[in-house]
């Protein structure tokens, strides 16, 4: 099951879009990046899409991300552990701060996942 990667711009939107509704709802959101340093190219996000993620956005050379809308961060490191074990890509997982905006989100994901200052993270 292989579908159009969209990019950065998408990936911004989507987040943008679910950081404001889970926010709402009081609902968890985590998101994660892959990168595919020797995976062949184009493997990585149709098995994200295998894997149950519902759209898989191409935000740099090689990476790829996902929005988890009701995921913890652990569920997104599961996700993250069974692309590792099918093709050995790694990457970041991170999930949403209580406040935090999808920008802060997004950077704090590209940046490997370190916590924000001043917040507790699950």
């Amino acid at each position: 099951m292989t579908g159009a990667v969209a990019g950065r711009v998408a990936f911004l939107d989507a987040l943008e879009a679910e950081v404001t509704r889970t926010a709402d709802a009081d609902t968890r959101l985590a998101v994660a990046v892959v990168r595919e340093p020797d995976a062949p190219t184009g493997q990585v996000p149709g098995l994200l899409q295998e894997l149950g993620a519902a759209a898989v956005y191409a935000v740099g050379p090689g990476a790829h991300a996902v929005v988890l809308a009701g995921a913890g961060r652990a569920e997104a490191l599961g996700l993250l552990a069974k692309v590792e074990a099918r093709c050995g890509a790694g990457g970041a997982a991170v999930e949403r701060a209580e406040g935090e905006s999808a920008l802060e989100l997004y950077v704090r994901l590209l940046s490997g996942g370190r916590p924000r200052e001043g917040t507790d993270h699950r």
